[in-house]
């Protein structure tokens, strides 16, 4: 094997393949977050030891941002060529010298986030003494605000929870405006959608770009009409829906899926700027009027924290019955959807006194369909799940034409 991908998120089995076939053999893939997991020593070992043909896949169109870090990855390597490859499957050559110019963005990029970071700092010192605004819910109008910046698979929990509570708000009966830098899958065409801009090119640490944007947000939301209330998802180093909500007067909602800090440091990698993004947490949760959370276990933990019972409710996490119904597809549907991605049909039905008994073969199907902090250490677990039996891991990737097959396989 020769040829070497550097990508930002795990690829969809049938990009990989779509790739593999561009280079006319395996590829080796290289995945950013588990690059960043290598001290600096070993990083460098691992970059120097890379050899023949580069390529670096945008599966995501999103993913073009980090277009910089991984050119600039590249550069560290003994590749003898450097290509781009779109999520069409188009590729594009790309140099050394071009390589070199996108890592002065980076530089510039990285300084940017610094200078964020520390007006962050200052922000939150000020949120932090501030009291919570007396304000009550007047009128119809909502700001749901998702201020995470999200790249890679377009599927999982935290996608359907979004889309969840913004189409209910709006059968509810609200006027309801989605911020949000990713795009609204499975929102209602009744909610306005305002697209955030996250920045053009990114720096390192990585972790610097979110407040890069997360201090963007409040004024490119500028222009939005003055809400009854602000709903946000809270997102790692976001207090944007404290600061919103404070400029208009009104009340802030902050749904809590746990802390982030705490997932990060339990389900992953610390996070660099651990203290900053913990004062985020604090700051939108001393703002919030209402913190909307899915377990007792969060409950109880944001009691601990300090909020008081009367600010929490807590509700399970939910499922539209209606999306997820199996008999919206027809067979013909679903058979094409398991003959793409070699899913064994069903044994059916066999007539009464049939002689033999059908044979019965026992092969695992893992489909991976979710992004997140775990997730390239998934096939690994699922390995383990399988216990010996013959298995493949499925991987659906950030096309909207895959996205569309998920639902189906509940019944797959």
């Amino acid at each position: 094997m020769t040829s070497f991908a550097l990508v930002a998120y795990p690829l969809s089995s049938a990009f990989r393949a779509e790739l593999e076939t561009t280079a006319g053999e395996p590829v080796e893939v290289l995945v950013l977050p588990e690059l960043r997991r290598l001290s600096t020593t070993d990083l460098m070992r691992r970059l120097r030891g890379l050899r023949g043909a580069c390529f670096i896949p945008l599966e995501d169109p999103a993913s073009e941002v980090l277009l910089p870090i991984l050119e600039g990855l590249a550069l560290l390597t003994r590749a003898g060529s450097i290509e781009i490859v779109g999520t069409d499957g188009t590729v594009r050559p790309s140099s050394r010298l071009r390589g070199a110019a996108h890592a002065a963005k980076l530089v510039a990029a990285s300084a940017d986030a610094q200078v964020a970071m520390r007006r962050a700092a200052r922000e939150l010192r000020r949120l932090l003494r501030e009291p919570r605004l007396d304000r009550a819910v007047e009128g119809k109008r909502v700001l749901s605000l998702n201020a995470n910046l999200w790249f890679g698979v377009r599927a999982g929990g935290s996608i359907a929870h979004v889309a969840g509570v913004a189409n209910a708000l709006v059968a509810e009966g609200y006027d309801l405006v989605l911020a949000t830098a990713s795009d609204p899958v499975g929102v209602t065409d009744a909610a306005s959608i305002c697209r955030l801009q996250p920045p053009l090119t990114y720096g390192l640490p990585v972790e610097g770009n979110l407040y890069r944007f997360g201090r963007s947000v409040p004024a490119q939301l500028q222009g939005v009409a003055p809400p009854s209330f602000v709903y946000q998802r809270h997102s790692i180093g976001s207090y944007a829906g404290a600061e919103i909500s404070r400029r208009h007067g009104v009340p802030l909602a902050l749904e809590y899926n746990g802390s982030e800090v705490w997932v990060a440091r339990n389900w992953g990698r610390p996070l660099r700027y651990e203290q900053l993004a913990l004062e985020a947490e604090n700051a939108s949760l001393r703002h919030a009027h209402l913190v909307v959370t899915v377990s007792r276990a969060l409950a109880d933990e944001l009691l601990e924290r300090g909020v008081e019972p009367r600010r929490i409710v807590w509700h399970p996490n939910g499922v539209d019955a209606a999306t997820f119904d199996p008999r919206r597809f027809s067979d013909d549907e679903r058979n094409e959807l398991r003959a793409r991605y070699g899913i064994a049909g069903d044994v059916g039905n066999r007539p009464a006194g049939a002689d033999a008994e059908p044979e019965i073969r026992v092969q695992v199907q893992h489909l991976l369909a979710l992004d997140g902090t775990v997730q390239p250490r998934l096939p690994e677990q699922a390995s383990k799940l399988a216990r010996g039996a013959p298995h493949r891991d499925l991987r659906i990737g950030a096309r909207r034409n895959e996205l569309r097959g998920v639902r189906r396989t509940s019944e797959a």
